[in-house]
Formats: structure tokens, C-alpha cells, sequence
């Protein structure tokens, strides 16, 4: 705040404001205090950087108030706020240069004039809102549509921190300097993009019921009502998540979520788009793209600088959590991969048969489900009884020329187990397919 003080005296003494100040007056105000506290962007990063311990954002924007010219009246509100409407056109949202900045920990800070009336930190005067909006580019954002146009700003949603107002020398009116964050925008676009997960390899944590398997959420059905079909539900767990294999590489900058509409909306609060490349941690170890801060009904998509990856997770942190999704289409700014991935796995969506179940636990499609959770406890591990030469087996309902294969070994016990195991390959089921090529 001491930046604000130190530039409060000067500027009131150069405006010389009086004792009466109309809308004509008012705008003039507003102009000065444009010009001289927030016009050039050298002063605002200045101020921002003062206060960029009070709030931060994944994304670095800065809004320029050069252009102010409405006479609206000019004042935040101590909640959440759309400056596309308060301000119409004299709204201009600029992205800072990102490879300047470190990634996900910049701040968004700037100092709006709030004109309030009365003295004391609660007079404030309600603004009718403007209807214009203002394009914006290259930005993270939130949008209740899906990311199939692109043109306008639907509303800019800052959320405002407003000190006590400072005075004019006469005490009839009192004005306010707040800085403001970014939490969350809402866009359209103007151009038909394809979904990159519709009917891609999918999986999840856990399943909460049959009802509720992950590919429910890459059907391209959009219906948030549950008890029809087309929305995933894992069980109760810690830190549950989803997965996305999309096949190859995209350079990913929209991600759009239809969250649950018949109840529980409230679950997806804090789950994280993370995307890239790795499975490790069944790849919610990679980068996150964005965090879900709002959990309104219907879809919501995500717009974020884009991200190189292959896997989209959604990933929900936490204690005795439930993910439920109920679409979840990616969007790529081409749609064309960045490069074409190795082998990919080939037993995903296969048919597996193995000699004996131990449990309902342990079924043999466990090893194929695309999930390498090593607890047996968890359920996505295959085992058999105490057998006499137990196989498992996979068709892969083509025939393939097999370069490698992966095994991913129970971690909790027994990783002994595997020793002196043979991997196969063949056409033949003689031996119920054990006589095939070592």
C-alpha cells in the first residue's frame, strides 16, 4: 500500500478535485487517473509487483485502462465482478510474454479507481453494467461453452480487494484504489475444432459401479444426468483421477468438462487438468494445465497457453473423494499431431482369460484396464489361485508383429512372485496358447 500512498497526495493535489463533481467531471477524473496512475504498462507491472504477494494466478495478464472513455460510472464491487461489462470497450486484456515469466507462479495485479459514496470502507454505489464485450487472445480462461468458436469475451470474472477509500479535501466523496486478480474468463470461438478424446483409449482409478466406466466420458454424449449412462463414477478413494490416452502427441490448448447436473456438482471442485507424456504416477505427475475453481452445471471448458502432451489426466486430490465426469472432449490448436508416437499399447480394449480367479479382485482384464496402480487392495491387478502353471492370457483380436512388452509387477508384496515367468507370442490357442513362440 505504500506505492498507493505515495502516489494518493500528488495526484489529488494535480487534479484538483472540488467539492462537487458530476458525470461530465467525473469522467474527466477518471481520465486523469487513467493517465497518471494506470496508463502506461511500466507503471502497472511497478505496482504490481509491490503487491504480488496478495494474490497470483497460473496465467500472467495485465488490464490496460488506457483506453477509458465511457462515462459509466467506474467502481468494483467487493465480489466477484465482470470488467467486460463494467467497462465495455475500454477493456484491453494483454498477455505478458510467457517465456519472460516463470511458468504457473505469476501475479496479476492492477489498481482500479472504485468511486464509492459516503465515507468509510463499506460506502460503495452499484455501476449499471455495459453489455460490450472485448476480444481477448491467448489467455487462461473458463468458458460455459464448448471451444467451438472463438470471437468475444463473455464475462471476465476478478475478484476485487478494496482498502479504505481515500477522500477528496471537501469529505463529500471518497475514492478507492483495489488491486484485482484474475480467477476465471468465459470466451466463444468461431471455429469448429475436433475433439481429440472422442472414443480414445480411457481409464480411471477405480469404478464405482458398471454404470459409471470411464469411457462414458469419450461417448461424445453430453447428458449430465447420471442414472443415464453417460457419466464415469469412481469409488471413494484417495486422490482419484482419470486418463485420456489421446495416441500421439497435440499441442493441447483447450480442455472442456461436463460436470455431474443431477446432483454432487460440488465433487469436481479442485480437480486438475494435467498433460504430457508420462505415466508415471499414472500420469498425474505432468503438467498442469489448469485447476477446476468453479463447479457450475453443464460444460465448462478450459482455455490455457498450450501444453505438449499425449495423456490428459483428470486428477482430484484428496481424502474420500468420487470423480465424476461426465464429458471430457481436448481440443488442440492443430489438429494434427506434433509427432506420432512409438508402438502404442495393443492390449488396450483386448479380450484377457487367465486359469483361475482368486477373487472378484483379481480378474484378469485388471492387467489391460491401462491402470499400473501395484496395490492389489485397489483392484487393478490380476491374480490367480495357487495353480499348477497359471497363464494369463490376451487376444489381441488382430495379428500384430509384437516388439515389446511391458509388465507392471504387484508393489505391495510378493513381487517374487513374477520370477521365472515366460512372455509368448503366437496364433496358436494349443496349450491354451502356452506352446506359442518364447
Amino acid at each position: 500500500m505504500a506505492v498507493l500512498q505515495a502516489y494518493q497526495a500528488d495526484l489529488l493535489k494535480d487534479l484538483s478535485v472540488g467539492s462537487t463533481i458530476d458525470e461530465e467531471a467525473f469522467a474527466e477524473f477518471r481520465r486523469a487517473i487513467g493517465l497518471s496512475l494506470c496508463a502506461t504498462k511500466q507503471m502497472a507491472r511497478a505496482i504490481g509487483q509491490s503487491m504480488s504477494a496478495l494474490v497470483s494466478t497460473e496465467r500472467h495478464l495485465w488490464l490496460n485502462l488506457t483506453a477509458i472513455k465511457e462515462k459509466e460510472h467506474l467502481c468494483l464491487l467487493d465480489s466477484p465482478i465482470s470488467p467486460s461489462g463494467l467497462f465495455g470497450d475500454s477493456v484491453n486484456m494483454v498477455v505478458n510474454k510467457f517465456e519472460e515469466v516463470k511458468k504457473h507462479e505469476e501475479d496479476f495485479v492492477q489498481f482500479f479507481p472504485c468511486r464509492t459514496q459516503g465515507e468509510g470502507p463499506s460506502a460503495t454505489q452499484p455501476c449499471p453494467l455495459p453489455s460490450k464485450t472485448r476480444e481477448v487472445k491467448k489467455q487462461s480462461v473458463v468458458d460455459r461453452d464448448p471451444p467451438h468458436q472463438f470471437s468475444a469475451v463473455h464475462p471476465v470474472i476478478l475478484e476485487a480487494f478494496c482498502p479504505p477509500p481515500f477522500t477528496t479535501p471537501e469529505q463529500e466523496k471518497s475514492y478507492r484504489l483495489c488491486p484485482v486478480r484474475v480467477l476465471q474468463t468465459y470466451v466463444h470461438r468461431t471455429s469448429q475444432w475436433r475433439n481429440l478424446a472422442l472414443n480414445a483409449w480411457v481409464v480411471q482409478s477405480s469404478l464405482g459401479n458398471p454404470q459409471g466406466a470411464a469411457e462414458h466420458a469419450v461417448d461424445g454424449n453430453r447428458d449430465s444426468n447420471y442414472a443415464k449412462g453417460s457419466c464415469t463414477l469412481t469409488k471413494v478413494e484417495f486422490n482419484p483421477w482419470w486418463r485420456a490416452d489421446l495416441g500421439n502427441v497435440y499441442s493441447i490448448s483447450n480442455v472442456s468438462i461436463t460436470n455431474r447436473g443431477d446432483c454432487c456438482k460440488e465433487r469436481l471442485r479442485g480437480a486438475q487438468i494435467r498433460i504430457g507424456n508420462k505415466l508415471e504416477n499414472n500420469g498425474n505427475n505432468n503438467e498442469l494445465a489448469a485447476t477446476v475453481l468453479t463447479v457450475p452445471n453443464g460444460t465448462v471448458t478450459f482455455v490455457f497457453e498450450p501444453v505438449n502432451g499425449r495423456y490428459v489426466n483428470i486428477f482430484l486430490p484428496g481424502n474420500d473423494e468420487i470423480l465424476t465426469l461426465c464429458e471430457v472432449e481436448v481440443f488442440a490448436e492443430k489438429d494434427k499431431p506434433l509427432y506420432t508416437c512409438g508402438p502404442r499399447n495393443l492390449a488396450l480394449g483386448g479380450k484377457a482369460v487367465q486359469s483361475t480367479t482368486n477373487s472378484g479382485l483379481g480378474v484378469a482384464q485388471n492387467a489391460i484396464d491401462g491402470n499400473r496402480q501395484s496395490i492389489h487392495a485397489l483392484g487393478s491387478c490380476s491374480v490367480t489361485n495357487g495353480d499348477k502353471d497359471p497363464w494369463w492370457r490376451v487376444d489381441l483380436l488382430d495379428v500384430y508383429r509384437v516388439t515389446r512388452v511391458s509388465i507392471t509387477n504387484r508393489g505391495d508384496c510378493c513381487e517374487k512372485r513374477i520370477e521365472g515367468v515366460q512372455i509368448r507370442i503366437g496364433n496358436s490357442l494349443e496349450n491354451n496358447g502356452n506352446n506359442n513362440f518364447l
